[in-house]
């Protein structure tokens, strides 16, 4: 939806068009089954520094699912899905090397192109992003999980989701297959993998320490 993070257009803010556009993008309640639930699922807003006050201002009890990826892998895919898109000029090393220059040149707009398509390895410090929700919102209100246990053990994974949400566990999803899979992904080189490894090493340290989770990262 990216209202809260106020779009992929840099000349519109989505976000500036108030509550009625949001809910509009929902169907109608009329046209719901009492079960039934509508989700926001954008990844921006756990990386957007304004998202989570600007949920909470609107939804106050809203269910937060954080869904967390090997941030190696995670910085690895991100590179070439702008690179599929025609937004990444660069290598796969030169823009890793080049990335914390081209995120300072932002000053906090977080519109700016580059804050979205070039934060590569910024992303997968994931520790911050998580505590900027857990200012704002009970941990109760918050659901973390790891994206393996979700592609590798989905009706398993998805019973956590049905009881964190409420939903009878019983439900079945009939169709669990991955979904944009880019098909551009070349073969990277150890030493890109060992550099990214070597850069997450503390982040994802004091990521488990505080989660009380480790991840086999």
């Amino acid at each position: 939806m990216h209202y809260f993070d106020g779009g992929i257009n840099e000349k519109t803010d989505v976000f500036e068009k108030g509550e009625n556009w949001y809910r509009a993008n929902f169907p109608l309640q009329k046209s719901m089954q009492n079960n039934d639930l509508c989700i926001d699922a954008t990844p921006m807003y756990l990386y957007n520094p304004l998202a989570p006050a600007r949920i909470k201002a609107l939804i106050p009890n809203a269910k937060v699912i954080i869904l967390l990826r090997n941030p190696v892998e995670r910085a690895i895919s991100h590179y070439f899905h702008v690179k599929r898109h025609g937004f990444e000029p660069l290598s796969i090393e030169q823009a890793f090397a080049n990335e914390k220059e081209r995120l300072e040149k932002i000053n906090s707009d977080y519109k700016t192109p580059a804050f979205r398509l070039h934060s590569y390895q910024s992303r997968g410090d994931y520790l911050p992003q998580i505590q900027r929700y857990q200012e704002h919102f009970d941990q109760k209100q918050i659901l973390i999980l790891h994206s393996d246990d979700l592609f590798n053990s989905p009706e398993v994974t998805l019973k956590k989701v049905f009881k964190f949400l409420t939903v009878d566990a019983s439900e079945k999803i009939n169709d669990l297959k991955s979904q944009n899979i880019g098909n551009n992904k070349t073969k990277v080189s150890a030493a890109v993998y060992q550099k990214l490894e070597r850069h997450f090493t503390s982040t994802n340290e004091r990521l488990f320490k505080h989660i009380k989770q480790r991840f086999d990262w």
